[in-house]
């Protein structure tokens, strides 16, 4: 045996005491010092390992880029019902009680209203008497 295949040898060895599920944390990190000590001593990565990628069981691609996000609509927040160019009022079926920007009398819950966001809500009818900002 030569030297070169010694050192190897004994590099081997220490790696495989290092990865010993038995062998505790102490003489395992030890060992691994000495094996990296070696191996950079007597210059074995440059000069003995020689690996191509049919080498290794797995591959080395990088993972695939995710996706972008959606863009968000309106200010900030997924609101789907609104569109972020249009501020027009949005004709819906109450589901709250409330009070109409027009005649100021309260609406109930089930009641058709024309809403806008951040603004408020009309009556039906009271749609048109209102001046929307």
């Amino acid at each position: 045996m030569t030297a070169t295949a010694a050192i190897f040898s004994r590099v081997q060895a220490l790696v495989a005491r290092a990865a010993h599920e038995g062998t505790p944390v102490e003489e395992a990190r030890s060992s691994a010092v000495i094996a990296c000590k070696l191996i950079h001593e007597h210059e074995m990565l440059a000069t003995k390992f020689t690996a191509s990628a049919d080498d290794f069981p797995f591959s080395y691609r990088t993972p695939p880029t995710p996706a972008p996000a959606p863009a968000k609509r309106g200010r900030g927040r997924s609101r789907p019902w609104v569109d972020a160019d249009d501020d027009s009022p949005i004709k819906l079926v109450s589901k709250y009680r409330g009070r109409c920007l027009a005649c100021l009398m309260s609406y109930d819950v089930g009641e058709t209203v024309w809403w806008r966001p951040h603004l408020g809500a009309t009556h039906d009818g009271c749609k048109d008497d209102y001046d929307w900002p």
